[in-house]
């Protein structure tokens, strides 16, 4: 019964360590959504001297080497610089050579500048065309492109051709891209692929890949979709879809949604790979992480970068390994794990047909807990399985099933609760492990009761509420019953009932000798079973009753080798009753022995004494026997 032992002394995980590369993930996520630099950095790139109040409309024309500056109200200022200006025959003016155009802002270090070989341009000055290579510089964002398309009325640059760009710790390239200067939109398509470094990974780069990316800075929120693969050196993660949002001072993430065919893997470093958690209700190993549902859910506290919940849904399934081979899985509908700002777990909860299951080096299991819910309750010290409907809440071992309504496990002291309509399974024990009880150990042994608790301090299960156990034909009923594992000792009270079968010698037929009490023990060093108070012994039409009854067992199978009975002992037979201080009942020759001055009362024929008195059971005879100077046998038939 050693997988009975329930490991749950504590609750508290380093989730710093365990959630330390999802962090990472989500965090360089962030700052690469973050308008990929376009919109909070605030590095300024030099400004051109300008004053829009006192310019008027002004266009200086040069054949070669122009510069005209152009203020229109307060919609902002226009700057060009180029080798060639001229009207082409299309109606637009064109600009070649080391064209330069700059679009100042309102905002300090909100211009743009663009550069080219090869400017196209209406005669409103509204619609711009880079008809060749050309590079976008905003901020300290600088973006190459084939040809690029910008509307100055509507303030959108738009290519359909691909791009790349830069910046400190940032570079990707897509195949197409919007970006609003009025709504602070940005929009890139096709083949996406981001590479950004940051303070928490200065040296490996965050890779974002996937079809479509759309940023809306206003409302402070975004989405890439499309195949979307996020990966930080031999982590990644992968989904359909994920949507973002950003604190109000957008500086930090605030959730991240991963939605259809969410996939993830996440492995840990030196500090987080440390150590193994021992002997805990809920072991989550740090060495690697998978992650795999349908939605998940990552949101981080307001003020802090930390993840404060994550939160899965539709057939979810989270694993937990350590460098060992040990591994921890968690599944469920829906799984919901939520930590303090030290990063400790306050809350875990598993939802619809939930289970936790624990493997071994070897990957064997060696524990499961199934539910209909799982979750971390009473102030975290309790893990909580409930069942509902045909869902039963269930803990398995090695050796062991429970099965329960409810069943609780508890990190205080290591104890375990289990109600209703209890059900409880120990499996035939490998050679050399004790034995459940009196049972045989080449057998299971099945526990009914209303409740059930395991009293880890005394390794002792306490079952309590109409208890019946059986082996077999072998059945004990109680209405309380104590299993010591370690010892292997059981006690019981109230109510005590045992049935067992057993085969007479030369005979098929099997028989049941029924025994009743209002305690019982088993002591497994003696193999000796116990009854006291009220004992009666029931085979056939014969009645004993005495003040102790023992079963003596053969060692580890659990066969009854005979029944002994001491003190005011009375045996009932049809019409006679033996009274005596001691019977053995011998199962294979089916005779009960009387000694301790033992009388023969028969009614209306008086009182027979003897030395020993043998009822045999199966014909009904009574054989009186003295042993004193006059040797006598006397025969009755009942």
């Amino acid at each position: 019964m050693t997988g009975v032992v329930l490991r749950v002394e504590k609750i508290k995980i380093q989730w710093i360590k365990v959630w330390r590369s999802l962090i990472a993930v989500a965090f360089f996520f962030l700052l690469a959504v973050i308008a990929v630099n376009l919109i909070t950095n605030t590095k300024q790139q030099p400004k051109i001297g300008h004053d829009p109040e006192n310019a008027e409309q002004e266009i200086l024309e040069q054949k070669e080497q122009i510069e005209f500056f152009e203020a229109r109200g307060q919609k902002g200022n226009l700057q060009i610089r180029a080798d060639k200006h001229y009207m082409g025959e299309d109606d637009q003016y064109h600009l070649e050579g080391n064209v330069e155009i700059v679009f100042f802002e309102k905002s300090e270090g909100e211009d743009i500048f663009l550069f080219g070989n090869e400017v196209v341009y209406d005669k409103e000055g509204t619609r711009f065309q880079f008809t060749n290579r050309s590079k976008v510089q905003f901020k300290d964002l600088n973006l190459d492109v084939s040809f690029l398309k910008y509307d100055a009325e509507q303030q959108i640059f738009k290519s359909d051709y691909p791009v790349n760009f830069t910046s400190e710790k940032l570079s990707g390239s897509g195949k197409a891209i919007a970006y609003s200067l009025k709504d602070r939109t940005l929009e890139l398509k096709e083949a996406i692929h981001l590479e950004l470094l940051s303070e928490l990974s200065p040296s490996i780069p965050i890779v974002l890949e996937g079809d479509k990316f759309s940023f809306m800075k206003r409302a402070k929120k975004g989405k890439l979709e499309g195949n979307v693969r996020i990966t930080h050196g031999n982590n990644w993660i992968t989904s359909d879809l994920v949507d973002f949002k950003l604190t109000a001072n957008s500086e930090n993430i605030r959730t991240m949604l991963f939605t259809g065919n969410v996939r993830a893997s996440l492995e840990g470093n030196e500090e987080s790979s440390s150590s193994e958690p021992e002997d805990v209700a809920l072991p989550l190993y740090s060495d690697k992480r998978e992650i795999q549902a349908e939605e998940v859910l990552v949101q981080a506290f307001l003020d802090l970068r930390k993840i404060q919940q994550v939160s899965a849904n539709d057939d979810c399934v989270f694993k937990f390994m350590a460098a060992s081979g040990k591994l921890t899985q968690v599944k469920g509908k829906s799984i919901e794990f939520r930590l303090n700002r030290e990063g400790e777990l306050v809350r875990f909860f598993a939802n619809k047909d939930a289970e936790i299951a624990e493997r071994d080096e070897s990957g064997e299991i060696q524990r499961s807990i199934h539910g209909d819910t799982i979750a971390l309750e009473d102030d975290k010290n309790s893990l909580v399985a409930r069942g509902k409907d045909a869902i039963r809440a269930s803990l398995s071992t090695g050796d062991s099933d429970i099965k329960a309504e409810m069943i609780i496990i508890s990190h205080k002291n290591n104890n375990m609760d289990a109600s209703g309509n209890v059900q409880v399974i120990f499996s035939a024990q490998e050679e050399g492990k004790r034995a459940i009880g009196f049972f045989s150990e080449n057998k299971p042994v099945f526990i009914t009761a209303q409740e059930m608790r395991y009293f880890a301090s005394q390794e002792r299960f306490n079952f309590s509420g109409g208890n019946k156990v059986w082996q077999d034909k072998d059945i004990l009923f109680a209405d309380v019953l104590n299993i010591h594992k370690d010892t292997g000792k059981v006690t019981a009270e109230g109510n005590i009932s045992s049935t067992f079968p057993y085969i007479p010698k030369d005979k098929e037929g099997e028989k049941r000798v029924t025994i009743s009490a209002e305690a019982m023990s088993y002591d497994p060093d003696r193999d000796i079973v116990h009854y006291q108070g009220k004992n009666t012994l029931k085979v056939e039409n014969v009645l004993l009753k005495a003040q102790s009854v023992f079963i003596h067992l053969e060692k580890g199978d659990g066969e009854i080798k005979r029944i002994t009975a001491t003190d005011d002992v009375v045996i009932t037979q049809e019409q006679y009753q033996g009274r005596g201080q001691r019977a053995v009942f011998d199962m294979r020759k089916e005779t009960i022995v009387l000694t301790g001055n033992p009388v023969l009362i028969a009614e209306d024929q008086g009182r027979t004494a003897g030395t020993k008195l043998t009822f045999f059971i199966a014909d009904g005879k009574i054989v009186v026997e003295n042993r004193g100077r006059e040797r006598s046998v006397t025969v009755i038939k009942s």
